[in-house]
């Protein structure tokens, strides 16, 4: 139930104030994700030569000569990751000022892959390592092993294991009083999978069933803090002060759940390239970089090159937009991405003004904007009605997706049922996955309100009451309510898109509610289930 639209609006400032963030515009490493192998990093910590290159940031070489912080050689792990920067190696230094409207940090967070195992790579079409240095797996995928990287640390200098994960699954996950629940992946042949610790740095995943799209599933998040019940890797060492299985000060997870969390924290450790030192609740956070950083770029340079970031929460998309034409922020990823298409001519004009440079980026999507449905609603009749592939369908045939493409998108993009993205190599490995794609892709695509309203008689989904809005099979009264982030419908884009949408679905006698909750609200409903129809 979608529009397709490939491009995404990124923002780079050409003045020297600032470098350019190693990992939201790192291009994908030259390592290949082979079992059990990868590219040796280079030798940056072999035994200094006299008049060696420093291959570590001025502000932390400082910290090593007065004695305040171990020499590099100490700080990396014996194979640290390899990140190819985009175009050039970067210089030390500078600040990355960043005007964000999501309040919770979670644009931030996904700027940053530390806690990820396994890495995406061109658009998803490949894998990379992070902070797993390899993996393999048996011949049917019902056991995975994950090998992670010897002496990397946390931001503290305290040594991160595989007993970072353990504490989260076994702790948290497996513990029937703390809300965290095992990922989807995690479950395969209707059974929770067996995590077993082989040593200080590996992992074995037994499954009850096959489970070949697990490492691709890794690599999906930034893992850490998104998605909440996703975090994969905590401070054991750190948090063990406020579980309450290890100290008798706490009887509750309240205070564990909010000293997890760097971006309301800053005392918490991280695995990120920066780390927080500075928290104004709702206004702004400022991290600086992180000593032990596990990665280098192919000159052996401990990354990140940038020194700090520094985000102020803005109100709405037009502050921060305001914020990025005046010069204000050196690049503009993830939160100028939300800004509209008819916005474009804006920034390029300030291009000569600003010295800004405006990308059109593949956003690598299957969709640019969707609305589904609940299938696991607590409501059971509403749950019924929405595995009902007639219903769903009927939905779609109720989006008027020329309008859309006409309005939002000027003409761009490509319609869409609402499918996975078409460069997605499922589709690309021969013809007849083509044929798939563009049978999905074309499934209930067209617009078409007697067709919409043939199918939701069919579902049930009837006037019962003679009021003019359609009912549930039962005869209860129906609304179906979009549920949508605040700072997501502040998008001018997403807001016609729904507006659209919601004009449709009336049209054949559907009531509809636009719910807009704060953007923090939004992951707690969906991880209990109380989303209606996500927008």
């Amino acid at each position: 139930m979608s529009l397709l639209v490939i491009l995404s609006m990124v923002l780079v400032a050409c003045a020297p104030s600032g470098g350019q963030p190693a990992e939201e515009q790192a291009a994908p490493a030259q390592e290949e994700a082979a079992p059990a192998q990868e590219e040796a990093a280079p030798a940056a910590q072999e035994e200094a030569a006299p008049m060696e290159a420093v291959h570590e940031a001025p502000m932390l070489h400082e910290k090593v000569l007065a004695g305040e912080l171990p020499p590099l050689e100490e700080r990396l792990p014996k194979d640290p990751l390899v990140i190819t920067p985009w175009g050039e190696i970067g210089k030390y230094g500078g600040t990355w000022h960043r005007f964000d409207t999501s309040s919770d940090g979670g644009h931030l967070a996904m700027a940053m892959y530390g806690y990820s195992p396994i890495h995406w790579a061109k658009d998803g079409l490949e894998k990379r390592p992070g902070l797993a240095k390899a993996w393999e797996a048996n011949e049917d995928k019902t056991e995975w092993t994950l090998y992670f990287r010897e002496g990397t640390k946390w931001s503290d200098g305290e040594p991160f294991t595989v007993d970072d994960f353990l504490f989260w699954w076994n702790d948290m996950v497996l513990n029937p009083e703390h809300s965290d629940v095992p990922p989807d992946y995690m479950i395969s042949g209707g059974e929770t999978a067996e995590v077993i610790k082989v040593d200080d740095y590996t992992l074995k995943f037994k499954f009850a069933a096959p489970s070949p799209l697990f490492v691709d599933r890794l690599a999906m998040w930034p893992n850490g803090v998104i998605p909440g019940s996703e975090k994969l890797f905590v401070p054991a060492h750190y948090l063990k002060q406020f579980h309450p299985n290890y100290t008798d000060e706490y009887t509750t997870y309240e205070v564990l759940d909010e000293k997890v969390d760097w971006r309301i924290n800053p005392d918490a450790p991280v695995l990120n390239p920066w780390m927080p030192v500075q928290y104004e609740p709702g206004t702004r956070l400022v991290l600086e970089r992180n000593p032990y950083y596990y990665a280098v770029d192919p000159e052996g340079n401990q990354l990140p090159y940038i020194d700090k970031v520094d985000m102020t929460i803005v109100e709405d998309l037009e502050v921060a937009k305001l914020r990025v034409i005046a010069g204000e922020q050196e690049f503009c990823g993830r939160p100028c991405r939300y800004q509209p298409l008819s916005e474009l001519s804006v920034f390029k004009d300030a291009e000569d003004t600003v010295g800004l440079k405006t990308d059109l980026w593949d956003a690598g999507g299957g969709a640019s904007f969707l609305v589904y449905p609940n299938w696991t609603h607590t409501d059971p009749q509403k749950r019924a009605l929405y595995r009902d592939k007639n219903f769903r369908r009927a939905l779609s045939h109720a989006i008027d997706r020329d309008k859309i493409q006409k309005i939002v998108y000027f003409g761009t993009g490509e319609k869409t049922t609402g499918t996975m993205s078409p460069k997605a190599i499922e589709f690309n490995a021969n013809e007849r996955g083509k044929q798939i794609y563009q049978q999905w892709r074309d499934l209930a695509v067209d617009f078409d309100l007697d067709k919409a309203a043939s199918l939701l008689d069919e579902a049930g989904a009837v006037d019962a009451d003679g009021d003019g809005w359609r009912d549930l099979p039962s005869g209860d009264p129906l609304t179906l309510r979009i549920d949508c982030t605040a700072g997501g419908i502040q998008n001018k884009a997403n807001a016609q898109n729904v507006e659209i949408i919601k004009e449709g679905w009336e049209a054949v006698g559907l009531k509809v509610q636009v719910n807009a909750v704060p953007d923090e609200q939004m992951g707690v409903m969906q991880d209990n289930s109380e989303i209606d129809i996500r927008g």
